[in-house]
Formats: C-alpha cells, structure tokens, sequence
C-alpha cells in the first residue's frame, strides 16, 4: 500500500496492478465472503477517498491506474453506496483527462458502471447519471474536443452492453463521421447478431438479428453500410451484411418453394425490406451475389425458376443479375429466356394485375382494415414483379421477329387502355423505343438484299 502513495511512475503503476490482481485472486480462492469484502472494500475505499481528498490527484497515476484497473470487472460484493458514487465521479472525470491511455481505462471502467447500475434505481439530485444518460446518449451531441478527437466514442462501443437502452444509439454511429467509431459501431451489431454457438448447432437469434430489428433500423442499418466507403469502417460493414445474410433462417421455420430461389437465404433476408422504397438493395443485392456463386448459377440458367410465379425479391434479384452481367453478351443470351417466352410471361403478370386492381376497387369498401391491406399488398407486389421485369426485358435480344412482334402488341395494348397503373407507361415506352432501335438493324439484311438484286 505504500507503493500506491508513491509519485508517478512504473514501478508504482506495476504494484497497483499486482494489488489489483491480488484481491482478485483472493477472491477466486475459497475465502469467506466476509474476509473477501473485508479485504476489497477497505482497499478500494482508502484508495477511494485518498483520491477524493488528494490536491495531486490528477497527476498521481498510480492511484488513478489502481482505481480504474480494480474497476474493470463488476465488482461482486455490495459496496457502500457513498464510495461507490465517489469512485464513479472520479471516472467521469478522468474520461477528460489531457492522457490517452487514463482516458481509455476510464471510458471502460465507467461502461463496466453502466452494466451494474440499475436504471430503474432513484437517485438523489446529487448523484451523477449513469453512462447512457451522461455519455453515450450525449455521443451524437458532444462538442468537446478530447471528447470528439481522442477516441471515448470508439471506447464507449467496444465496451458497452448492447440492450435495448443501447441499441438505438449505436445504430445511429454506423453513420458517424470518425471512421474509427463507425467500424466499432458495424462490430457490435455483427457480434450482436446471433446467440449460442455456432459449431454446437446451438443458435439463436440476438438483438441486433434483422428478425429482431424494426423496419426503420434495418433500412437505416443497409444505407449507411451501402453508403460506407472507407477502410476498415468499409470492410465491418459488409462483414455485418454477410452475416445477416448466412444467419437469417436461424430460428425461423422452414419453407419449400419449387423455384430454389425463394429458398435462398438471400430471398429470405430482402423478405423483411420494403423493396419499393429502398434504393440501395440493389448494390448489397450485387455484393451478396459477387459472394455467392450458387446463386449465380441458379440465376444462369432459366429453367431453374418460373418467370410466371415470381415473388417480388426474386424478380429484384433477376434484374440485379441481369444488370451486373449486362456486358458479357454470351451469358446473358444464357441467362434469359427467348424474348417470346418472356412476353408470354408479362402477359400473364399484367392479366393477374388487371384482375387484382379490379378486385381491390370493387372489394375494398366492404373489407375490415387489415383485408384491405392485404389486398394492397397484393396489387403492389404484382406490380413490383412488373416493373422489374419491364427493367429486365430491355436486355433481351430482339432479332426473333415473332418475338419483338408479340412484344410491340403487348406494348401498343398497354399504351391503348387505362387499366393499368400510370407506373407502368414509362417503362413501356422506353422499352418501345428499344423496340424501335432494333428493328431498324433487323430489316437492314433484307433492305440491302432488295436493293442489290437485279432490276426486271
């Protein structure tokens, strides 16, 4: 104890550690718990108030490493709640200490605080918040320099329990400017995902499982990771992506299709987002299948799946591929299907949405809300399927004439009636534009065969 007392220096910090490690190891080794208390307490409370009292006691790192290295697991004995708050002020305080590594074990000592406290509890006005309302809570808003420049954030999330009290405040640092706390941010919620041991088969989904997340979070997650672009904060954060997407069926029940597609994990993970309105599915859609080659095999060959019974996360997965591949010529004519097929197939799509828009008008007054909104959703994912595919079909190739003339009349009789929605005119008159452009190549071998042959 009195190489605590001593100044500023290694062998001082040295024997605090051994201290540390002593009480430690008495408490891991059969002693009564009342000579364990007895032992750690009047240690930790001498310590304590000597600090407290002490005029030097910024410059004393001996003590400051003795108190923050004893805090560092949470202590198994009640302490006397005076002494308690006293050592917890003292860490708030050496959180803006002009030294890196005090400010590193006291950021961490005072998340092991926040693990103990009960948020529930009552404190008196003099006491001081815990960590999720004094730091963490104040991440987003802090103006202070040491606190912005020297790494307390990062600290905070490499050290903090993620619950639902935290969870919020560390999905909103995925979008942080410190690339560091970015990545510390992606790391917690990869680590967060599951619960149990993989190898065991033992799993279960955890907090931060895409199940378990709400809508707003899931799309707030994939934008910024979409969006992120810096080493390593980049690197978490397709490693949370891909982790989503190899554990989304832990826990789930277990669906058959005929199409493989709707089996795959990756249809399974866009399941849980509002295709309509995210715009960046599509690049993780890329990066998910740049990783999986079994996906792309199945999407190579098209008589692996119905294009007349497309769900809305598989017609999105088709036109991504279709996209992603749209400059090899030789495996896209393998990829799709003959343009006569696939005009068939739009057919099909838009009768069924006719009928569905139909019955959605005449059906709708006299269903309850949740029907309706069933209905709803039926008429949006057909026209979703749609969509895609009119995106899709711009790639196909028109040199078949019955092919491109069965497309032009289902294009012209969409264009003719209003029975369809005003979302589908756009792409149907762009995909008559293409139409248009090759024809025009197409009749270029016949007009130049009626040209060079001999005049009667």
């Amino acid at each position: 104890m009195r190489l605590l007392k001593a100044k500023r220096s290694k062998e001082s910090d040295n024997a605090a550690k051994f201290v540390a490690e002593f009480l430690n190891h008495l408490q891991e080794k059969g002693l009564s718990k009342e000579s364990r208390f007895q032992i750690r307490f009047h240690l930790l409370e001498d310590a304590t108030k000597s600090m407290a009292e002490s005029r030097l006691m910024q410059k004393n790192l001996s003590k400051i490493s003795f108190i923050l290295y004893f805090s560092q697991e949470p202590p198994r004995v009640n302490m006397i709640e005076e002494t308690y708050y006293m050592l917890r002020g003292i860490l708030v305080d050496r959180i803006q200490d002009s030294r890196w590594p005090v400010r590193e074990k006291a950021t961490a000592a005072f998340c092991t605080f926040y693990k103990v406290d009960d948020p529930n509890e009552s404190k008196p006005s003099h006491q001081p918040d815990t960590l999720i309302h004094h730091h963490l809570l104040a991440i987003p808003h802090s103006t202070h320099s040491n606190f912005l420049r020297l790494g307390n954030k990062a600290c905070i999330l490499r050290n903090i329990t993620a619950n639902g009290e935290t969870l919020s405040v560390i999905i909103d640092r995925t979008r942080d400017t410190d690339v560091h706390v970015r990545n510390e941010a992606y790391t917690v919620l990869a680590n967060n995902t599951t619960i149990g041991d993989e190898e065991d088969e033992n799993l279960a989904i955890g907090l931060t499982h895409p199940r378990n997340l709400s809508l707003y979070q899931r799309n707030m997650i994939i934008r910024n990771i979409l969006c992120d672009h810096d080493n390593p904060s980049r690197v978490s954060a397709r490693n949370l992506l891909f982790k989503w997407a190899e554990t989304i069926k832990v826990g789930a029940a277990q669906e058959h299709s005929k199409n493989p597609l709707e089996n795959s994990n990756l249809v399974q993970l866009l399941s849980l987002f509002e295709l309509r309105l995210n715009e960046h599915l599509p690049q993780g859609i890329m990066m998910l299948l740049k990783a999986n080659t079994g996906i792309i095999q199945s999407l190579s060959s098209p008589s692996n799946h119905d294009w007349s019974l497309l769900s809305p996360a598989v017609a999105l997965i088709l036109r991504v591929f279709v996209y992603g591949i749209s400059s090899l010529r030789s495996t896209l004519d393998v990829a799709l299907p003959d343009v006569t097929d696939v005009a068939s197939t739009l057919k099909k799509i838009l009768s069924n949405l006719v009928k569905a828009v139909h019955a959605e008008n005449t059906q709708a007054p006299y269903l309850d809300d949740k029907a309706r909104a069933l209905l709803r959703d039926k008429v949006e994912g057909i026209e979703f399927v749609a969509m895609e595919l009119f995106k899709l079909v711009m790639y196909l190739d028109y040199s078949d004439e019955n092919g491109r003339r069965e497309m032009s009349e289902l294009i012209y009789d969409i264009l003719q009636h209003d029975h369809l929605p005003e979302a589908l005119v756009a792409p149907s008159v762009t995909l008559l534009s293409v139409l248009e452009r090759n024809f025009i190549p197409a009749q270029i071998p016949d007009i130049s065969v009626y040209f060079e042959s001999p005049k009667p």
